[in-house]
């Protein structure tokens, strides 16, 4: 089965601008994509779903979901910074887990690493099993959302 989820806007003269935002320095894919890792538009800033890898595309700690939550988290904040934002303006937050070791444990310390990036409440999260990522090694994908007040 495959899944699609789509945020679109309508095109209108008024709300046309939107900014793709890459950076050097965080995680790529290996493959390459034609895709921003996030997209500003007015307010909104959508981060799409990044993985726990170098910006060569290295997995530095196979299998290590705690040590690839902090590079997800890390390269979250420097997206942030780049659209003058920061994690107090994530409101939504999915990671998807690899479903051959999403348990209990797994999404706990997942969960607290990344609570020590927020304040609290924090954002709204979801957590979802999937199958093997597209790089080896890799434990869980992670998108966000940020709005601007």
């Amino acid at each position: 089965a495959l899944r699609i989820d789509i945020v679109a806007k309508a095109k209108t003269q008024e709300n046309r601008a939107y900014r793709p935002v890459d950076l050097d320095g965080i995680g790529k894919l290996p493959f390459g994509s034609p895709h921003p890792a996030g997209l500003l538009t007015g307010k909104h800033f959508y981060v799409g779903g990044r993985l726990g890898i170098t910006s060569n595309g290295e997995v530095l700690e196979p299998e290590v979901p705690e040590y690839q939550t902090r590079m997800l988290m890390n390269d979250l904040g420097k997206l942030l910074a780049a659209v003058d934002m920061d994690y107090d303006h994530v409101i939504k937050k999915t990671t998807y887990f690899i479903g051959r070791r999403c348990d209990n444990r797994d999404i706990r310390r997942n969960f607290s690493i990344r609570a020590a990036y927020y304040r609290l409440p924090g954002p709204a999260s979801t957590g979802i099993a999937v199958e093997p990522l597209p790089i080896q090694g890799t434990m869980l994908v992670s998108e966000a959302t940020a709005i601007r007040d």
